[in-house]
């Protein structure tokens, strides 16, 4: 009879610690996966998410463009249909056409998620790492600091190592930014300025971005593309110059209220899919940033989707490659202009925008392009910086540097580490 007792508390245990889906990392990917069940066939599935963090504070912000209002559990925080580029020889403001540019800070999409978790008794939310995983026949078990856990499929955005990249294709999107609020008018609250170069380039790539809110409010943000990250105080110094020249402009007092600092892999490094058979990577660790441009919230999204209806459609969570292998090759090469000639940055984009129309270059970065508008667009930029990239790429003989997953970070900032993506 104890025998007995034990057996059935033992199926009780393990029918407590056992759930449909497992989702290890309540960010972008994994609440943005959670939110896509729920809204869909499969909202009654049993699902575990696992993160020490309970999302409470405003820890990154993103931005994305779309052709359509975003399918969002919350409405997009500002949006804009004008966009800047400059550089010391044109300044350009285009028209986004199209697509609408938009900004979401992360509290506004972690509680409009939450608040649907709490509307479903099948969903957990334990505040507990994950040490590791173990895929086994029809499960995987989640291994954390307060136990483990059994799934048929877990869902991961933790920290995976990818294949390492060329040196040349490794670089690192590194920033420091200041939501202000100046005393007077001093902003165009109608024009994001993508990308300002008009500083000294000195080696890397450098240039500001600036995201109005109001005529008074706005986050502006020193932007570097370079092989290694500064000192914190290295990137205040072009702040400080930046914030001078806004008081010279008549901003009257300004205040800073709050700041943010962070670091984007850029790299063609290739990562795995799976993490192990019943474990699927996915957010940055599923290599949804572009390698060109750091943005990765609207792969993100578009991943979520391709997972959901896969499980509908199968009960599998089959997914292909979240970047065309083409578009891969562009920013390889990219990546090697900016390594070998990083002065022609500013140059090569400032002529996308000035050649193309702003949507058609939206959709470019966001891989919604042909291929004969993909040749039409590299056609129309400086060819010999790009044909003595592809002679490099094509001599090169694999050295292998060390991968860059040691660094953290998106176009997704924290806010005090917060970013675009």
């Amino acid at each position: 009879m104890g025998s007995l007792f034990l057996s059935l508390n033992s199926i009780l245990l393990y029918m407590s610690t056992r759930y449909d889906y497992i989702v290890a990392g309540a960010g972008c990917a994994g609440l943005g996966l959670v939110w896509k069940l729920l809204t869909s066939e499969l909202r009654d599935k049993r699902i575990l998410i696992l993160d020490p963090d309970l999302k409470e504070k405003n820890d990154r912000t993103w931005c994305f463009w779309d052709t359509e209002k975003p399918d969002l559990p919350c409405e997009p925080d500002h949006s804009w249909d004008k966009l800047s580029l400059s550089t010391e020889k044109h300044r350009g403001v285009y028209s986004t056409g199209a697509h609408t540019y938009y900004h979401l800070e992360g509290s506004s999409y972690y509680q409009s998620i939450k608040e649907l978790i709490r509307q479903f008794p099948n969903v957990e939310w334990k505040q507990e790492a994950v040490l590791d995983f173990n895929s086994r026949k029809g499960e995987v078990e989640v291994e954390t600091i307060g136990g483990t856990y059994a799934g048929e499929w877990a869902f991961s955005s933790m920290r995976t190592r990818p294949e390492s990249a060329p040196a040349s294709e490794t670089h690192l999107q590194h920033f420091k930014g200041l939501f202000i609020k100046t005393e007077r008018p001093v902003f165009n609250s109608e024009v994001v300025d993508l990308m300002d170069f008009r500083i000294p380039q000195l080696g890397d790539v450098r240039f500001f971005y600036l995201l109005p809110f109001s005529e008074t409010e706005a986050l502006i943000e020193f932007t570097v593309f370079s092989t290694s990250v500064w000192e914190y105080r290295e990137y205040q110094v072009f702040l400080d110059e930046y914030l001078e020249n806004l008081r010279e402009l008549g901003s009257g007092e300004i205040t800073i209220e709050r700041t943010e600092q962070g670091v984007i892999p850029m790299a063609t490094a290739r990562y795995e899919t799976w993490r192990q058979p019943r474990v699927l990577n996915m957010g940055l660790s599923g290599g949804s940033a572009r390698p060109g441009t750091g943005y990765a919230f609207q792969f993100i999204q578009d991943r979520n989707k391709e997972i959901v209806a896969s499980l509908e459609s199968s009960g599998i969570p089959y997914v292909g490659k979240t970047h065309r292998p083409r578009h891969e090759f562009y920013d390889a090469l990219l990546l090697r202009v900016m390594d070998k000639e990083p002065e022609m940055a500013a140059a090569i984009f400032s002529r996308l925008f000035r050649k193309h129309p702003a949507s058609r270059v939206l959709s470019f970065l966001s891989e919604k392009t042909s291929f004969l508008t993909e040749l039409h667009i590299m056609a129309s930029l400086q060819w010999p910086p790009f044909l003595r990239a592809l002679v490099d790429k094509l001599l090169y003989v694999p050295v292998y540097q060390p991968d860059s997953s040691s660094v953290s970070g998106q176009r997704q900032r924290p806010a005090v580490h917060a970013h675009r993506s």
